[in-house]
């Protein structure tokens, strides 16, 4: 009876890790459409929309995926990527470590 309480113990808490990591972003069709570079100004026909940013995400890669779809959803497309930073979180649960990504722009509307 004990082994079984550990064993369903044992899935409870690898569940509950897999839920707190960091997930990577898809690309969506409208995200797809959204240029970007890194750092810099935008050509002198583009209008600022506004500014998005983004938190646990996976890789970089992943973090400019969510910063485009983000940017599409403003109606923007063209993306400035100003920082991308990353970071070292320890999962408490599993004593796994991870590296998380974060990420912030500035969209832009190309004319």
């Amino acid at each position: 009876m004990r082994n079984k309480l550990k064993i369903i113990l044992l899935i409870l808490l690898i569940f509950l890790s897999v839920l707190s990591c960091a997930t990577y972003k898809e690309l969506t069709l409208a995200g797809a459409t959204v240029e970007y570079q890194e750092k810099g100004e935008p050509t002198k026909n583009a209008e600022l929309l506004g500014t998005v940013q983004t938190n646990d995400s996976d890789s970089a890669v992943s973090a400019i995926n969510d910063l485009r779809n983000k940017a599409a959803e403003l109606g923007g497309n063209f993306l400035i990527v100003d920082i991308i930073s990353s970071s070292i979180r320890e999962n408490f649960l599993t004593g796994l470590v991870e590296t998380i990504y974060s990420a912030s722009g500035r969209v832009y509307k190309r004319k």
